[in-house]
C-alpha cells in the first residue's frame, strides 16, 4: 500500500468510508447488493488495518469497532454516509434500514459493560444543524443518534468527522436539559485544497488514564509559501488550548470558549480564518459582519501519552 510505503513509521490506521467512494457519489443501496463492490474493494485494500472481526463487519456493513492495541480505548467507525440526504435509496425507508443505530447502541452497551472508553469516527457529521453545506444526515437518524450519544456520554471521549472541508467544533447538548453538554463533535479540516484551502492535518493528544482528549496541534501546509520556496513545509497553525485560551478540554471549557464568538469580534475573525484553513474564503467570510458563529468550529492522528 502506498500509504505504508510513504509513511513507514505509521502506526494503526482506522479507515472510514466517504460519500465519494463510488459513482454516482452519495448513493448506496442499503437493502440490496448494487454497491457491494465498494465494500469488497475497500475491505481488501484496508485489510492490513483490520482485525478479523472488523474485516468481516466492514465487508458486510462498512462499519466496525476494535480496541486500540494495548489499551481499553475502542475506536468505533460509523458509516454515516449511508444516511446522507442525497442518498436516493433512503426514499423508501429513511429510518435505519441498515440497522446501524442498533449496532451503535449494542457496541456502546458492551463497551460500557467491559469498562472501555470510546472514540467515534466517521465521515458525514451526524449533528450538522448550522452549516451552509446542504448535504447532511436525515433528521430522524440524527435524532436517534443524538439519544444514543446522550445515554452513553459517560464512556464516549470524542466524536470525529470530516466531509465539510472545514475546521469546526459542534457542542451536543441534552435533549431536555440544554445546559447539559453531552459531547463534542470535532469536524476536521481537509488534507486537500478544495475551495483553495491550505492542506491540514491534526494530531490529538489522548490521556492514558481515561482516554480523554487533552489537546491537539493543527498542522498546515501553506500553498503560496511552498510555491515560492519550491519546497513544502508543514508547520503548526495553532494549538487548541493556546488558541482558545482554555486550561483543559473539558466539555464546559470548550463550550464557554465557543460562546465567546458572540462577544469578541476580533477572535471570531481569527476563528473563521482557521475554519477555512487560512484560505481566501476565510478572509472573505471573516470580513462579513453577518457571519453567524455560534459554532466554530480530514486527516487526524491520535497521540496516546
Amino acid at each position: 500500500m502506498k500509504l505504508k510505503k510513504s509513511f513507514p513509521l505509521l502506526g494503526q490506521v482506522y479507515p472510514v468510508l466517504g460519500n465519494h467512494e463510488g459513482f454516482p457519489c452519495d448513493q448506496f443501496d442499503l437493502k440490496g447488493d448494487k454497491h457491494q463492490w465498494i465494500l469488497d474493494n475497500a475491505s481488501d485494500l484496508w485489510r492490513q488495518w483490520f482485525t478479523e472481526e472488523s474485516y468481516i463487519s466492514f465487508r458486510k456493513y462498512g462499519r466496525y469497532s476494535q480496541l486500540h492495541p494495548g489499551t481499553k480505548l475502542r475506536i468505533m467507525t460509523v458509516n454515516t454516509f449511508l444516511y446522507g440526504v442525497l442518498n436516493s435509496y433512503l426514499w423508501s425507508d429513511s429510518t435505519d434500514p441498515h440497522h446501524d443505530l442498533e449496532w451503535i447502541e449494542i457496541t456502546l452497551k458492551n463497551a460500557e459493560i467491559n469498562n472501555e472508553s470510546v472514540i467515534i469516527i466517521g465521515h458525514i457529521p451526524p449533528t450538522m444543524t448550522d452549516s451552509e453545506i446542504s448535504i447532511s444526515i436525515t433528521l430522524d437518524w440524527q435524532k436517534r443518534y443524538h439519544s444514543i450519544i446522550e445515554r452513553y456520554t459517560n464512556i464516549i471521549r470524542a466524536q470525529m468527522f470530516g466531509h465539510t472541508h472545514q475546521d469546526n467544533i459542534q457542542v451536543m447538548r441534552g435533549a431536555k436539559n440544554k445546559d447539559q453538554i453531552i459531547g463534542l463533535v470535532y469536524i476536521l479540516p481537509q488534507l486537500g485544497i478544495f475551495r483553495s484551502s491550505n492542506p491540514s492535518y491534526r494530531i490529538f493528544d489522548v490521556q492514558t488514564d481515561n482516554y480523554a482528549i487533552s489537546n491537539y496541534h493543527q498542522y498546515r501546509l501553506y500553498i503560496n509559501e511552498a510555491n515560492k520556496a519550491g519546497t513544502p513545509k508543514w508547520r503548526v497553525a495553532y494549538i487548541f488550548k493556546l488558541f482558545y485560551n482554555v486550561s483543559s478540554m473539558e466539555y464546559s471549557n470548550v463550550a464557554k470558549a465557543i460562546e465567546s464568538f458572540r462577544t469578541d469580534p476580533e477572535f471570531t475573525k481569527k476563528a473563521i480564518e482557521q475554519m477555512f484553513q487560512e484560505g481566501p474564503d476565510g478572509t472573505k467570510w471573516a470580513d462579513k459582519k453577518s457571519m453567524h458563529m455560534s459554532r466554530h468550529f480530514e486527516l487526524y492522528v491520535l497521540h496516546v501519552h
